[in-house]
This record gives structure tokens, C-alpha cells and sequence, in this order.
């Protein structure tokens, strides 16, 4: 009898050593997170150092500096992990290669849902080809090659540590049953004004909050310094409150005539001017602000 107790406990031994290492073996192949709805904050590192956080707050992406996250880029992040699926392993005589390259240059990618990590994956190179992305995942020493099903492309590029990449264009979009006031204030105070809710055009005027984007985001460089722009007198501001009680505030700053171009005869351009919108300087055509910079006799507000 006793024989036969130790013969079954060998027999469950061997089979729950089995399962385990099926299951480390599983974890180190399962690359992919199907409940992307669940996952609220994203770290992306790479050797550069570059480091971008992505957070989900009250349904909406921001970056570590509050800056709205561009929508297509999260959702084709959250796509692309929920889709991929190895290709192939890496091969005995390249994996040495490719685990030295991955070394010197890759992102690490965590993923995060109710501040536990639930994943962290390696992004590396692309294959040679340029139809798949060499990755490995936390605690392996296997490189796989990761693809999407009936895409054919690499993957690198939509884990960019590139802060741009990330950054939603949109300033406003805001329907008018959304925003409480809105104020402008002008350099000539007679012309700044405060509207709310109660005036009667308020709905009407709310609505050319919807859909206004900016041209571009700028960078310091040799022929331009964003700080002195920054510390310039600025031609107005917007400061919205939103019924959930939130506020935005954009900057308006003139920008000088170029050399070349429509307004190269002019002291400051009439086309476009600088925004300062969380605390990062951006390019923005006026025309995206015509039926908004208005003045009080316009409006004719009391």
C-alpha cells in the first residue's frame, strides 16, 4: 500500500513539475494583453535616456505633463499589443546578435492596470525584411519575432519614446453643453470679456469651441529660443472652465514675419501666431480663430 502511495505522489510530482514549466514556457511566449481596457498607465524607456509615461485619468490619456495624448497613437499602441502574435522564434545562430543589439538598443515597455504591472515587453530592432520586431519579454533570455496577422510592416515605430509622436494637436474640443465661461482677456482691457451660461449667446458662441487644432509644436534651436517667447507680453489669453470644473488656459503670443512669404513685408505675421498650451509652445493658424477672438462691442456683451 505503501508502494503504491509513493508511486502516485511521484506520478503528481512529475505531472505538476510539468505544468509548471508549461506555464513558465507559456508566460515566456504570451506577449500580448487582451484586456487593453484595463490597463490606465504605460511606461516607455529606451538607452537614449528618453522616458515617456502615458496615464489614463477619467477615461482620457494624458502625458506625465497633463498634455492630451493623441488618441490614434494610444489606441494603435493598445492594438498593437492586444494583436501581435509571434512569428517565429529566433533562430540558434542569430539569437546571440540579436540578445547583443537588444542590449545597446531597445524600449522597455510596462504596462500597468490599478498601479500593478501587468506586463513588461523589450522592443527591439526590425527584422531585416521589415515585417517583423524582434521583442522579449521580462525575465527571458528568448528573443521572438512578433508580427500582426495580415499586416504586413514592422512594429517598432508604435512604441516611440518620442514625445511629439504622443501629443494630442487638439487645443479644444468642447461641446457647448460642456463649457460654464469662457474669458479673453486683451492687451486693451476694454475689448477682454467674460461670458457664462446665463448670457444668451453663450450656446451659440460655445460652440466654435469644437474641433480646433494647432499646426504644430515648436523646438528651441539656434535661431529660436521658446523661453524668450514665453516671457514676452502676451497679445491675449483664454481661460475656459468646464462644468466638471476644469480649466484651460491657451496663450496667445504674436509671432514675427519671416524673411520669405506672404507676410515677409509685415512686422508680425496675420496668419499664425504662438499658443502656449500646457506649458509646451505650439504654431497655430488664426483662421482656427476667427469666430472665437472676438471682442466685447462684437459680441456686444454688457
Amino acid at each position: 500500500m505503501k508502494k503504491t502511495y509513493l508511486i502516485l505522489f511521484l506520478i503528481f510530482s512529475i505531472l505538476f513539475t510539468s505544468c509548471k514549466q508549461k506555464e513558465k514556457l507559456s508566460d515566456k511566449r504570451n506577449f500580448s494583453i487582451q484586456k487593453i481596457d484595463e490597463i490606465d498607465y504605460i511606461t516607455l524607456e529606451n538607452k537614449t535616456p528618453k522616458k515617456i509615461i502615458l496615464s489614463k485619468i477619467q477615461n482620457t490619456w494624458r502625458l506625465e505633463n497633463n498634455f492630451p495624448v493623441n488618441k490614434e497613437a494610444i489606441n494603435y499602441l493598445l492594438e498593437t499589443v492586444r494583436d501581435m502574435q509571434i512569428k517565429r522564434p529566433v533562430a540558434v545562430k542569430e539569437k546571440e546578435n540579436i540578445l547583443q543589439r537588444m542590449s545597446v538598443q531597445r524600449t522597455q515597455v510596462i504596462f500597468y492596470s490599478k498601479g500593478e504591472k501587468i506586463k513588461t515587453i523589450y522592443v527591439g530592432g526590425d527584422t531585416q525584411d521589415q515585417l517583423g520586431t524582434y521583442m522579449i519579454l521580462e525575465n527571458s533570455s528568448e528573443p521572438y519575432v512578433l508580427s500582426i496577422p495580415g499586416f504586413n510592416g514592422y512594429l517598432s515605430s508604435r512604441f516611440s519614446c518620442n514625445e511629439d509622436t504622443w501629443k494630442n494637436k487638439t487645443i479644444f474640443d468642447f461641446g457647448d453643453d460642456q463649457i460654464e465661461s469662457v474669458e479673453i482677456n486683451y492687451r486693451n482691457p476694454e475689448h477682454s470679456f467674460k461670458i457664462n451660461t446665463k448670457e444668451e449667446l453663450a450656446a451659440e458662441y460655445f460652440l466654435n469651441f469644437k474641433n480646433i487644432f494647432c499646426e504644430k509644436f515648436l523646438k528651441s534651436n539656434k535661431d529660436f529660443n521658446i523661453e524668450e517667447v514665453k516671457k514676452r507680453d502676451p497679445l491675449f489669453d483664454i481661460n475656459i472652465t468646464l462644468k466638471n470644473k476644469e480649466k484651460i488656459t491657451l496663450l496667445g503670443f504674436e509671432k514675427k514675419s519671416s524673411l520669405k512669404g506672404r507676410t515677409k513685408n509685415k512686422k508680425y505675421d496675420d496668419e499664425r501666431f504662438y499658443g502656449l498650451f500646457h506649458n509646451e509652445l505650439v504654431l497655430i493658424q488664426y483662421k482656427q480663430f476667427e469666430k472665437i477672438l472676438k471682442t466685447k462691442e462684437e459680441l456686444q456683451i454688457n
